[in-house]
């Protein structure tokens, strides 16, 4: 026997997005005879554990097995009671938590010998924090070792956080169950605040000396990625008779661990990144934006779980800027901003228009390196499914659901894109030519239901961002309608991405139907090729097409048809008045059902009620 978990389109490295649907499918295989179950069910949660080691003062009895194997016996520690004796040990913390909603996916039943499949389908809640693949603090102490017996000492801590998914089939009470799992990795959500100016302002007075240092460090954004260049400015007033000798600027890690056996909590600091220069002397000031460089192996910031019944974190991971005035015979000055650090696989920043002049060091290999972090996917790639994303067909309505700022995705390949014709207008009508008309457009509409409140974004060859990444949005229409139409020469070849976003915070949930419409000649890129495909097949096996059975050209013009020269027919018009040759487009057939598109959906297909969000457990699956 055997019980595998096998996830739908999972995305690479099977990060997913706080928020999006979770499909796929248990399979179970039965060898030998039939087996009675009691019903399959999965359980999904979060799950945080952490661990380190430590060397520690312990009292045990002087006739105890640990004071007789003890390698290392105080003799001379103070505070011991009376009848036991002072050893140094090495002592294990370890840390675990879950919780999870258990969901059933098929009832009780009998298993004949085969392969059994049961799909599943969950929504994961958009309040979930970023998951840690492993975070271990502090890095220079990875030599550590339990035999070293050092007072004091201790291994670096280490802790991880993931979403799991078990599968579970339930057998009679002597028999055990049939289990399998997975885990899933997960990237929190991002609030929008964390795009906007974050400041952070001190002040300092000095025993016996007059003035004031006055420190301010500001950031464009409290959010990052790995190995992204930040750009801090910081602006010192020294009104003091004191003199700042240097200012450090530093990227540090702050991870804590809370072990429950026994019961200690851990807190770990780490300077990741750190530059210095001159200070500013008593009487001056400084006014500079600088640089500072990211290291690539960021684990992604956490704050705790959503889900965990006991409250606590087991492990959380943040991290801090900090810019520190050096002040000679005195206190430092310290400013703090916090960071939030995300998975740059699903965070798109764009990068600055125009550096800040005051930017120290040429920022070009910065630049570069932002560069690198930005996913990108050419039009030819990628033909299945994106992640996470539903196909748009020509003229196929797509019914939705999303809730206050959750979003689905969708994407379409613009194929082909024509050269706009001109507009007729009638001579004296008085009437100006509409610009939309002749120009190739892809649009696309989403009709809301009820109180729908949308907000509807694009992106050409990446996923538009909930912050504000986007090439264009939609116009709202009023009637809940939205209509977003992307015209030449803002139309070209490739992959566009569509996000549909949830606006509306009571009633929360707002339903829509989206379509996609080509317009004055532009089509999708399964039409072209198909097209390709039927023009060589026809090519090759009818020969070339005779003039009278060509179709209209794309800007809806069609070629006269020339009767024969015999008695009683008109002679065809002179060369110099025919109309061009049609483009080697126009000359194929029809296009053929395209492999990418999928047929409009029937009353039988119509969309089943929304997937269960695993922290929000139904009755009747509880245990």
């Amino acid at each position: 026997m055997s019980v595998t978990i096998t996830l739908d389109n999972a995305p690479p490295g099977m990060l997913y997005q706080a928020g999006d649907v979770v499909a796929g499918v248990v399979t179970i295989v039965v060898t030998g005879r039939e087996t009675t179950h009691y019903g399959v069910f999965l359980n999904v949660g979060e799950e945080e554990e952490c661990k380190w080691e430590a060397t520690e003062v312990k009292h045990v009895n002087v006739e105890s097995s640990k004071a007789k194997n003890s390698r290392l016996v105080l003799a001379n520690e103070s505070g011991v009671p009376s009848g036991k004796v002072a050893i140094l040990d090495t002592v294990s913390y370890s840390g675990s938590s879950s919780a999870s909603t258990s969901m059933q996916i098929a009832d009780s039943g009998v298993l004949q010998p085969g392969s059994h499949s049961f799909p599943f389908r969950f929504q994961l809640s958009p309040a979930l924090s970023s998951t840690i693949d492993g975070v271990s603090l502090p890095r220079a102490g990875a030599s550590w070792s339990a035999a070293s017996l050092v007072r004091g000492s201790s291994s670096p801590a280490s802790g991880k956080a993931v979403i799991g998914v078990h599968a579970t089939m339930k057998r009679a009470a002597l028999k055990s169950n049939w289990r399998a799992h997975t885990s899933l990795r997960v990237a929190a959500r991002h609030a929008p605040e964390l795009m906007n100016p974050v400041s952070a302002s001190e002040s300092k007075t000095f025993l016996m000396h007059s003035g004031a240092l006055d420190m301010t460090l500001s950031l464009p954004r409290s959010v990052a990625v790995a190995t992204e260049v930040l750009q801090p400015a910081l602006a010192i007033n020294n009104g003091s008779t004191k003199n700042v000798n240097t200012v450090t600027l530093q990227f540090v890690q702050i991870s804590t661990f809370h072990a429950s056996t026994p019961s200690r909590r851990r807190t770990e600091e780490e300077v990741l990144a750190s530059m210095s220069f001159p200070g500013a002397p008593a009487g001056t000031s400084i006014n500079n934006v600088y640089s500072l460089a990211l290291p690539p192996d960021l684990q992604p910031s956490r704050h705790g779980p959503s889900t965990n019944s006991s409250g606590r974190a087991v492990v959380t991971n943040r991290y801090e800027l900090r810019a520190a005035c050096n002040v000679s015979m005195g206190f430092d000055l310290v400013a703090r901003i916090p960071i939030s650090i995300f998975h740059h696989q699903v965070f798109y920043l764009p990068p600055p228009m125009v550096l800040d002049e005051r930017v120290l060091n040429a920022d070009e290999r910065g630049a570069e390196l932002f560069r690198q972090l930005v996913p990108t996917r050419g039009p030819s790639q990628d033909l299945a499914d994106p992640s996470g994303c539903e196909l748009l067909v020509h003229g196929v309505p797509l019914s939705g659901k999303v809730v206050y700022r959750s979003y689905r995705m969708y994407w379409i390949d613009v194929g082909a894109v024509p050269p706009p014709t001109a507009t007729p207008v009638p001579a004296g009508s008085g009437k100006e030519a509409d610009p939309g008309l002749g120009v190739p457009a892809l649009r696309i509409n989403a009709r809301g239901s009820g109180k729908s409140s949308l907000v509807v974004r694009y992106m050409k060859d990446n996923q538009p961002s909930q912050l504000g990444s986007s090439h264009g949005s939609a116009t709202d229409l009023g009637g809940y309608q939205y209509e977003l139409v992307i015209r030449a020469p803002d139309l070209v070849p490739g992959r566009y991405y569509i996000g549909v976003w949830g606006n509306q915070f009571l009633p929360p949930t707002s339903t829509y139907t989206i379509e996609a419409q080509f317009l004055n000649g532009a089509r999708s890129l399964a039409d072209v090729e198909a097209e390709a495909a039927a023009a060589a097949a026809a090519s090759s096996s009818a020969g070339p097409p005779s003039y009278d059975d060509l179709p209209p050209t794309d800007a809806g013009y069609a070629p006269p048809r020339y009767t024969s020269t015999a008695a009683g027919a008109s002679a065809p018009p002179p060369m110099s008045s025919m109309p061009p040759p049609p483009s080697s487009s126009s000359m194929a057939p029809p296009p053929s059902a395209s492999p990418y598109q999928t047929p409009p959906p029937d009353a039988s297909s119509a969309p089943s009620a929304p997937p269960p969000a695993f922290n929000e457990q139904p009755p009747a699956y509880q245990q």
